[in-house]
């Protein structure tokens, strides 16, 4: 509703604006005279629109003043000193002058406050459908339902359950050495191998993706777990990653951290938290 009421504004502001241009380009044309004044005028306006987009509108609204200030200033002194009667122009001046700040302030704000509401929305939707966008893979929202399922299923039969969980060990670092599109390209083959090393029955979530941080499930003995490391792992290294520049070669490397599923495990947050924990001490 809110994003709603800020695009009308922005709507009403931008008509608003095409409106006053129009009534300035109509202004100037019906005094031919006054061509390169106006137009110095003009030019000024548009320059303290631009500023007020950069700033704030009680900022716009000040050069506003000051500018009418100075140009009436001028005009009068002008006038009185050829003993003339006062240009009229000055009153449109007066007048649009703030008007079109304002229109400008108000479509620039709201166009932008919308966009942010849009974007909310996005990532509220991102967090309620289960999927990080990114890598198609199932997030901590599908994590925490589907890891209640799998400890129920490990007390229930007694099967030993397991959670790994995979980070970037230098991801600041790495970001700026290939940059921010190759480091999402990166995600996206990391979790397409670690999907691929894993039997159809284990799960494999995207659990954050600042750092990122994958998740997977899986029911299995201590042995098994160190086989599929050693696995992913190994696959990992064929991934071939250039610096920016393109040419250094850089190695992937990356944090690992287990979890048991115990009695003492209380929730899958819990759970996570166990992982993450063991992923900090693996260096």
């Amino acid at each position: 509703m809110k994003a709603k009421r800020n695009f009308l504004v922005a709507d009403i502001a931008y008509l608003g604006m095409l409106l006053l241009l129009f009534v300035c380009i109509l202004f100037i044309s019906e005094n031919p005279d006054n061509l390169q004044k106006n137009s110095i005028i003009l030019a000024a306006v548009l320059i303290m629109v631009i500023i007020t987009y950069f700033t704030s509108l009680t900022a716009g609204l000040v050069l506003n003043i000051v500018m009418i200030f100075g140009y009436s200033v001028y005009v009068i002194v002008s006038a009185a000193y050829r003993g003339i009667t006062v240009d009229s122009n000055i009153y449109f001046w007066i007048f649009w002058t703030p008007c079109i700040t304002v229109t400008a302030y108000l479509f620039a704000r709201r166009t932008l406050s919308a966009e942010k509401e849009n974007e909310k929305a996005q990532e509220q939707l991102q967090r309620l459908s289960g999927v990080d966008a990114l890598t198609e893979l199932k997030n901590m929202r599908g994590f925490e339902q589907e890891c209640n399922v799998y400890m129920k299923i490990s007390r229930r039969y007694n099967m030993e359950l397991v959670l790994l969980v995979w980070q970037f060990r230098y991801q600041r670092e790495l970001s700026q050495m290939i940059g921010e599109e190759g480091l999402q390209k990166l995600v996206v083959q990391v979790s397409q191998i670690i999907a691929a090393c894993l039997r159809e029955e284990d799960a494999v979530f995207m659990l954050d993706n600042d750092p990122y941080l994958w998740g997977t499930l899986l029911f299995t003995n201590a042995e098994a777990t160190h086989i599929i490391i050693e696995r992913v792992q190994k696959e990992l290294e064929h991934i071939e990653l250039k610096s920016g520049s393109g040419k250094h070669l850089l190695a992937l490397d990356m944090r690992v951290g287990t979890a048991r599923c115990s009695e003492l495990v209380q929730s899958p947050f819990h759970f996570l938290e166990q992982a993450k924990k063991r992923a900090q001490y693996d260096v």
